[in-house]
């Protein structure tokens, strides 16, 4: 399965949906266990921002805390079959 996401800083300031109309992150990471890609896209946009604010307040540097946001979602990506549902994807 092959995923492509271009990195756009200024699309992720503008992924703002309201949160009674989200789906959880558990029910899109089952759903892209089953193979919808918009499932991994929506949880990338919707968890990018905050992991490359989180990053930032260590490495002090933008285009590293991007490139470790990178890093990590390519993890959750190969991870993805081994995601158990009673885990927090946050952690």
């Amino acid at each position: 399965m092959e995923t492509v996401l271009q990195w756009n800083s200024l699309a992720l300031m503008a992924q703002d949906i309201p949160a009674g109309t989200r789906d959880t992150d558990t029910q899109l990471m089952a759903r892209f266990q089953a193979g919808d890609l918009r499932a991994f896209e929506t949880l990338f946009f919707r968890h990018s921002r905050p992991l490359v604010n989180f990053a930032y307040k260590f490495v002090r540097n933008r285009e590293i805390a991007e490139e470790l946001a990178q890093e990590i979602f390519l993890k959750v990506h190969d991870a993805a079959p081994s995601y158990r549902p009673e885990a927090r994807f946050t952690t």
